[in-house]
């Protein structure tokens, strides 16, 4: 929740200085343009403020964000310079900006994708970089056997997660029967990743003697702890777990569209022509593929 509402603390404050710079280029402006440019800086202060907040935490994300808006702030100024019939010296200013917010943006993202990291990335090994998700720095991929299951069986969810930071963290994967309440699954999984490490959760999902049909099950990862430096700089595909329409509605009061798919599982259960009892379903087991020193395990 922290991370929306600096993004719509972000948009809000940047709506307000582009709607006021807008008003005092006007030649039917009715405000004073002294008053007008001191709403523009106290919009452009907040929403640089939040900015440098959510930078602590998401520095990749806030440079996609910088790269879009650096590009629009320097075709609006320029335009205006072109354009417009008085002059305005501060629109060639603010242009020159844009077009340097962009530059570097542009420059930070590429060397984030393209540079050398300074530990292995496995799951790049091991994986299409496509199959590849990633939240809050944690990188993972999702797998599962489950697509026919016997009643009274059991599948497992696989998933291969990478800790892109030096540090511990701590991740939850939550989930949720959408359809087929014969299915047996943990409602949250708490997983720990030790820092830089790469490891293997297999999580059982059984399923009631007397199931039967279609499955549906829904969830997303979330990740908690925060803080350390980044080891591995490529960043996959963002992962967004599951959003709720009173948080859409929120975020796009702010200007801030959000969306969220998070990870689904379908399937189909078989009944069973046994009339043995059900398989004991395992515990959750992890185990540690690749650690910090550098050795496979």
């Amino acid at each position: 929740m922290l991370d929306l509402f600096l993004w719509v603390t972000i948009g809000m404050s940047y709506l307000f200085a582009a709607i006021s710079w807008m008003i005092s280029t006007s030649p039917n402006n009715p405000y004073s343009v002294h008053s007008l440019y001191v709403m523009v800086g106290i919009g452009l202060s907040i929403g640089t403020l939040g900015l440098v907040a959510q930078g602590k935490r998401d520095l990749y994300g806030v440079c996609l964000f910088t790269t879009v808006t650096g590009l629009i702030l320097a075709i609006i100024s320029g335009a205006i310079k072109v354009y417009s019939t008085e002059p305005h010296p501060i629109a060639v200013i603010i242009s020159v900006i844009g077009i340097f917010i962009m530059i570097a943006s542009v420059a930070y993202l590429v060397w984030c994708q393209y540079g050398t990291d300074k530990v292995p990335n496995i799951l790049c090994q091991m994986f299409n970089r496509s199959a590849i998700y990633e939240t809050e720095g944690v990188q993972f991929v999702a797998l599962h056997n489950g697509k026919q299951i016997t009643a009274g069986d059991y599948f497992t969810i696989t998933l291969f997660m990478q800790n892109c930071w030096n540090i511990e963290r701590t991740a939850r994967l939550s989930l949720h029967i959408k359809r087929n309440n014969g299915l047996i699954c943990p409602a949250k999984t708490t997983i720990v990743l030790p820092a830089g490490a790469v490891i293997k959760v297999c999580i059982p999902i059984g399923s009631a003697p007397n199931a039967k049909g279609h499955f549906s099950l829904s969830g997303g990862l979330y990740v908690n702890s925060r803080g350390g430096s980044r080891v591995r700089r490529w960043h996959a595909q963002a992962h967004t777990p599951p959003v709720s329409a009173a948080t859409k509605g929120i975020a796009l009061l702010g200007g801030v569209l959000v969306w969220g798919g998070g990870i689904r599982i379908e399937g189909n259960i078989v009944p069973s022509r046994s009339t043995a009892n059900s398989e004991t379903i395992s515990k959750t087991e992890t185990e540690i593929i690749w650690a910090m020193n550098g050795s496979s395990l």
